[in-house]
């Protein structure tokens, strides 16, 4: 019997512009599945696609007319996999790491080979049902070899976090990839987004209307590290030529409305965020930001946060 493999199913449809297998760092390889694994992912869809997935057919290009996985050109099946080296706790230290780079990466099942009755799948329920949920998760993407360049770094810099000195930053990353509980629908999902910020950069305001209160903490303490990142946060893409500490004030009245129960006008009050899409994806844009920032620098973060 062979020893048992470890590996994470990718939910993204993906093009890759290099040729597989493609080791991203040590301990994690790129690759394709084979077919033994194809069968045994397939047979998964086919079992819980009306959970999951409705008339969806993940495996079906988009665009394509095809009704069977059975009569596309197996190299046009996008059933790639991460393998990697350790338990399940190495995974979430992957996942975290994925999560930081500049683009989405969902691993979506953990595949477990070489066991003595096969294969074993396993899954988080919620996460996968959102995913799915979330149309805009269908599209193709085009990945190159520099999209995964900073993984490494990444990686070490998560591990190198101290679990005594730095427990903050490493549950701001949990939560982060908790988000993912949490439907893209469901409009106070921008408060937990809120919630990791302001747990890494705020302490609780000795007087919240003065020069203490959390949107002042934030306006500032985003700037300071904002200047320190390599690839910074790009404010003008997002809102035009609109000042920082006014975008602030409008996100946090906007976190206050929803947090109240308020009714939030896009045509009117908060016409600057367009809709709650789009407001929704600029504050998971900003607290990946955040979150790079304190792998980065997490002492500076720890002192930030009690400035």
């Amino acid at each position: 019997m062979s020893n048992p493999v470890n590996a994470i199913f990718v939910l993204e449809w993906i093009e890759f512009s290099f040729n597989l297998p493609y080791k991203i760092m040590d301990g994690l390889t790129l690759r394709k599945s084979t077919s033994a694994e194809e069968e045994e992912i397939k047979k998964f869809w086919d079992e819980n696609s009306s959970a999951y997935i409705g008339s969806y057919k993940y495996n079906v290009k988009k665009g394509s007319t095809l009704s069977s996985v059975h009569t596309e050109d197996r190299d046009k099946w996008r059933y790639w996999l991460i393998e990697f080296v350790g338990n399940f706790d190495k995974y979430m230290q992957y996942q975290h790491a994925f999560n930081l780079l500049n683009f989405d990466l969902h691993l979506g099942l953990i595949v477990k080979s070489g066991l003595k009755n096969g294969f074993h799948l396993w899954h988080n329920q919620t996460k996968l049902y959102n995913y799915f949920q979330d149309e805009e998760n269908i599209y193709l993407t085009k990945l190159y070899k520099r999209n995964f360049v900073e993984m490494p770094l990444i990686y070490k810099l998560i591990q190198d976090l101290n679990p005594s000195k730095h427990t903050n930053i490493i549950d701001a990353l949990t939560s982060y990839e908790d988000t993912k509980l949490i439907s893209n629908s469901v409009k106070f999902k921008v408060i937990a987004y809120f919630t990791i910020i302001e747990g890494l950069l705020t302490h609780n305001p000795n007087d919240p209307t003065n020069i203490d209160s959390i949107t002042r903490q934030i306006t500032n303490k985003v700037e300071l590290i904002n200047n320190r990142l390599n690839d910074k946060i790009d404010f003008v893409k997002w809102f035009g030529s609109v000042n920082n500490k006014k975008i602030f004030s409008k996100l946090y009245a906007y976190r206050s409305t929803i947090a109240h129960g308020g009714t939030i006008d896009f045509s009117k009050e908060f016409a600057i965020f367009k809709d709650s899409d789009y407001i929704l994806s600029f504050i998971k844009y900003l607290t990946k930001k955040v979150l790079i920032a304190s792998i980065n620098e997490p002492d500076l973060i720890n002192d930030l946060k009690n400035c």
